[in-house]
């Protein structure tokens, strides 16, 4: 797991993010299991508690492999960076 904050012009976001590093040989195997971490990113809902004005959200990234998807990888934290 990643903890992220991000801040706002009002409090901040917190990420929960899902990183699952994966060897190139298991990738295919596993594959049911990168479609439920992408579920979990399209699926988020942002949830603000009357505590405070922050943003909390949970993601997941496609599986993490230096060879195969280091680009995917790239994109997605570019993506949470914005």
């Amino acid at each position: 797991m990643l903890f992220l904050c991000k801040t706002k012009e009002k409090g901040y976001e917190q990420y929960q993010i899902f990183i699952e590093p994966k060897r190139a040989h298991l990738i295919k195997y596993d594959n049911w299991k990168e479609e439920f971490l992408l579920q979990i990113k399209d699926e988020s809902i942002p949830v603000k508690t009357s505590i405070d004005d922050n943003n909390y959200r949970i993601w997941g990234f496609p599986f993490f492999n230096t060879t195969e998807r280091m680009s995917q990888f790239k994109d997605n934290m570019t993506t949470l960076i914005k």
